[in-house]
């Protein structure tokens, strides 16, 4: 009996065990939307589909105009952007091309989620992205003209018939219609008429209600002349997700300084300006957007630092728990002598810089370790196919020199994780992030919405060497190339999102034909995108063209189970690739509820309200926040709620 009722015992302890880590998961793509009239946040826009509709009701309730036909499409996209993405300079991502040749990023998701902001060039060069989902294929093209790069897309119905090429500006706030006000003008057009009457000294209610200027005088001397052309300019690959592992949570901050304003700590990736720590800009809509749409005067917050155009940050603060199995949701690798913990976000890794230069070395607070370990520790941003010399773990490592401008790292432990557990590992990984994606609070009361979409995201590049490391036929200085991505845990791999680069002609080839296939097993292979020609409407009247363009898109994979999968790409013209990158969509396991929490201040006081949700909710509406007059978020928080 006694033996009978030890095992018993047993039974029931290993029981509840399973029980404790079962309940013990993370939280696959939690996001969230409030009713907040400009900026709701993530849920709203983190999807073509959920983002355009997002457009059309924005528009339709500031304009009232429905979006019914390429116009009102177009101008509801460009007045989106002009409030949630703002003018300045860029820093370049590290080795794009090859080690030591950095680029700064044309991929649209990164551009709207991890920076908000972008030079003319990066900006209409990302947006060439959403205009491919938006109007169709090669309906957009980035303009050079004198002393600044523009934007157009082909727009067709009505009065423009089967189609007219027209400006649509979202650097400089520019859609310029007519004297009539009937159809939208082109740079074409503009260079012959008398530009300071169409756009400096004209009223917003003459043209469509509308000012055609950001900054007086903009466009006069640009819209002079067409230097070029610069069709499929941009790309986007796997959209915005976040999967938060037990012991991990996101806190983001809508402005500069982790909460606490310009004297807080600054952290960023970008280019220090105008004598402020990182990205900013005096001349933008996206720190008041109601004043935006009838604009009496154009702004200018170049007296206050507190309304500029500024940065956000994403804080990850992760304590894997090496005593129970709830850590493997976050191991990418492990061995009897070593564990290696990934991290993966669509923020840019930022940092505190030295000498306000976020390039040299000596950079700080982007990847920091805490805790007692023993051990040395060692990164990878290749997807582990090399690692970094190792160093000693101690308190207080600071390691951010090494991720600093990349999405995703590899960090490597040295040690078993019997040897790790109760040493009070932290990982914490600072990024920079657009806080007006983030879900603000209104005044009166607050209704968010929440919805955990069970999905998590693995990628490859931008970097040509970590493609190159990770091709297991052909080479990007070949015509074909194949590429490997897994799931971490061979969870299944939902959709496939994929770009490359490519030399494409002056002007592009017509002939010239991508291909992008997919296959699990490196046998049998399934078209993903075929025929992909960059051929633009007429007329293209194109002085010079842009002689590079990127071949990209997503497919879901029709619920088949598998947790790896290779991509091949290919062209009919022996065309090699500059760069790319490659994503996954999989699968994860909804098994926590999650906590979110709010700080915000609220005349002079700080708030604070939390609200736990269910595992696996969807499009949960059950929370609605009591606020008052004027809130200003502070952070929100996301964590699996364990």
């Amino acid at each position: 009996m006694r033996v009978i009722r030890s095992m018993m015992l047993v039974l029931f302890a290993l029981a509840g065990i399973s029980l404790l880590r079962a309940t013990e998961g993370g939280v696959g793509d939690p996001q969230l939307r409030t009713d907040h009239p400009f900026w709701p946040g993530e849920l709203s826009c983190s999807t073509f589909e959920r983002l355009f509709q997002t457009q059309s009701e924005l528009y339709t309730r500031i304009t009232g105009r429905k979006t019914d036909t390429d116009e009102d499409k177009a101008i509801a996209s460009w007045y989106w952007r002009n409030i949630h993405y703002f003018h300045c300079s860029l820093l370049p991502e590290p080795d794009i091309f090859k080690k030591g040749a950095p680029e700064v990023t044309r991929d649209y998701w990164a551009g709207v989620f991890s920076y908000g902001h972008g030079m003319c060039q990066e900006n209409h060069y990302q947006y060439n992205a959403e205009m491919e989902y938006l109007l169709g294929h090669c309906r957009s093209r980035a303009s050079i003209v004198s002393g600044h790069t523009s934007f157009e897309v082909d727009v067709s119905g009505g009065t423009y018939d089967k189609g007219k090429w027209v400006l649509l500006d979202s650097d400089i706030t520019t859609v310029c219609f007519d004297k009539e006000q009937k159809a939208m003008m082109n740079i074409e057009e503009l260079i012959k008429v008398n530009r300071s009457q169409y756009l400096t000294n004209r009223p917003a209610k003459d043209n469509r209600s509308w000012l055609p200027e950001l900054y007086p005088g903009d466009g006069v001397g640009t819209y002079s002349q067409i230097k070029a052309y610069a069709p499929e300019s941009g790309y986007a690959v796997a959209p915005p997700i976040v999967h938060l592992r037990p012991g991990e949570k996101l806190r983001r901050f809508p402005r500069p300084g982790l909460g606490e304003g310009e004297k807080g700590t600054l952290a960023f990736w970008g280019i220090c300006v105008d004598g402020f720590d990182g990205p900013n800009r005096h001349a933008t809509y996206c720190t008041d957007p109601s004043k935006y749409f009838n604009a009496t005067a154009r702004p200018n917050m170049e007296s206050d630092p507190n309304k500029r155009g500024r940065f956000g940050n994403a804080l990850f603060t992760y304590k894997p728990d090496f005593g129970s199995g709830s850590y493997k949701e976050g191991v990418a690798a492990e061995d009897p002598e070593s564990i290696v913990i990934e991290h993966s976000s669509p923020f840019i890794v930022a940092c505190v810089p030295a000498n306000k230069k976020c390039l040299d070395p000596g950079a700080k607070l982007g990847l920091v370790l805490n805790g007692k370990a023993a051990c040395k520790v060692c990164v990878s941003v290749d997807a582990m196919k090399t690692f970094s010399d190792p160093v000693d773990f101690s308190d207080g490592l600071d390691l951010t020199d090494l991720v600093k401008g990349h999405y995703q790292y590899w960090l490597k432990f040295m040690a078993a994780p019997k040897d790790l557990a109760g040493k009070d590992i932290v990982i914490k990984t600072l990024c920079m992030a657009n806080g007006y994606v983030m879900p603000h609070l209104k005044g009166g009361e607050t209704q968010v919405t929440f919805n955990a979409g069970g999905t998590a995201v693995e990628s490859i590049g931008p970097q040509a060497e970590s493609i190159a490391k990770n091709i297991v036929d052909g080479g990007l200085d070949k015509p074909s190339f194949t590429v490997k991505l897994k799931s971490p845990h061979g969870e299944k791999i939902k959709s496939v999102c994929w770009a490359t680069r490519s030399p494409t002609g002056c002007p592009p080839k017509p002939d010239l034909a991508f291909k992008a296939e997919y296959s699990k097993d490196g046998k049998e292979w399934k078209v993903l995108k075929d025929d992909w020609r960059i051929v633009s409407p007429i007329p293209m009247n194109a002085p010079d063209t842009w002689s590079q363009s990127f071949f990209f898109g997503s497919k879901d994979l029709d619920g088949e189970s598998s947790g790896e999968v290779q991509v091949r790409i290919s062209n009919n013209m022996g065309k090699t690739y500059q760069m790319g990158q490659f994503s996954i969509v999989y699968e994860v396991n909804n098994d926590a509820k999650t906590k979110v929490a709010y700080c915000w201040d609220e005349d002079g006081s700080e708030k604070t309200a939390e609200h736990v949700y269910p595992a696996g909710a969807k499009m949960d509406t059950s929370w609605k926040i009591p606020t008052g007059k004027n809130p200003k978020v502070k952070w929100v928080e996301m964590e699996p709620a364990n």
